[in-house]
């Protein structure tokens, strides 16, 4: 029918055929309605720090979007509709169906969203319940070739926090690295930088100044350089390292909702984090830090009498 690429041959999900690896127990019909509730086949409970938790309630699990059925028409089509904004498997019409094994067969190239997405949801499902260290690569070279803001939102969660429950210190900080391009979840960033004992760096607060409720980013637009150079000379001189430190009541903080992944079949699919913003001598030091620098650019900007 198809050869899929060998990185993620091994990733795929079946809902039928001699591959068969998951389960649709209501297939084709929608899942029975209990009370206003979807059919509940699974609960999973996840600790991290602190007492609080990750919560998976999986009432739409029997819907896995990726899962490939090879009994549902498969064929080219003249005119191909665009990718629906949450595409699956089993609602595709035979033409996109054709043409997403196509793209499975060299998933690293440059392609609908839509498509991306469709792979990402079964890989995202490996990072929390399957294969993690095979799923990690992948969605690492497919973020280095799709420069979409959604898609390089949720991989960097749900990377950040699948790394984060396996002490994986350098996948969180490579992601970390990437959120000098494409920003991620500010509480998980602080999170990653507090568990690893690193301080948040120049650029990064520059990055959530607003998270620090700083707003005047007129030289931070104009001089970029010179206003991150002069942000790092204050950190520098103010704490002794190049970034701003936590030192805060971590497991003090209250609670934010952490989205965790962008596939909506696991249900729930939130998580529970700090909340670095409700640290007020935290969010005042980084607006300090950043009101500094503006004022350093500001006076060296200023005419000479």
């Amino acid at each position: 029918m198809f050869n899929p690429h060998p990185d993620i041959a091994p990733l795929l999900w079946y809902g039928d055929g001699p591959q068969k690896n998951w389960d649709y127990p209501d297939y084709p019909s929608d899942p029975p309605n209990l009370g206003g509730h979807t059919h509940e086949v699974a609960h999973a409970v996840f600790d991290l720090d602190g007492g609080r938790q990750m919560i998976w309630e999986f009432h739409d699990n029997t819907r896995e979007p990726s899962a490939i059925f090879s009994a549902l028409p498969v064929y080219q089509e003249e005119k191909v509709p665009p990718m629906p904004g949450y595409p699956r498997w089993f609602k595709l019409t035979p033409g996109q169906r054709w043409n997403y094994l196509r793209y499975l067969e060299n998933p690293y190239q440059s392609v609908e969203i839509g498509y991306a997405f469709l792979l990402y949801y079964g890989l995202e499902r490996h990072l929390y319940f399957g294969n993690y260290h095979a799923a990690v690569p992948v969605i690492f070279r497919m973020r280095g070739i799709l420069d979409h803001p959604s898609f390089w939102f949720y991989s960097s969660n749900a990377l950040m926090i699948a790394a984060y429950r396996r002490e994986d210190q350098s996948t969180m900080r490579r992601v970390l690295d990437d959120y000098a391009t494409h920003a991620g979840d500010f509480n998980l960033c602080m999170w990653a930088h507090v568990s690893a004992g690193k301080p948040l760096s120049a650029h990064e607060l520059i990055l959530y100044r607003s998270k620090f409720g700083f707003r005047n980013a007129r030289y931070i637009r104009s001089q970029p350089e010179d206003f991150e150079r002069a942000l790092l000379d204050f950190l520098r001189h103010e704490y002794g390292c190049a970034g701003l430190p936590y030192t805060g009541p971590l497991f003090d903080l209250p609670d934010a909702w952490i989205p965790a992944a962008a596939n909506w079949t696991m249900f729930g699919r939130w998580g529970f984090g700090p909340d670095f913003t409700q640290d007020a001598a935290f969010t005042a030091a980084g607006k300090s830090a950043l009101q500094a620098a503006h004022n350093q650019i500001k006076k060296a900007r200023k005419p000479s009498a």
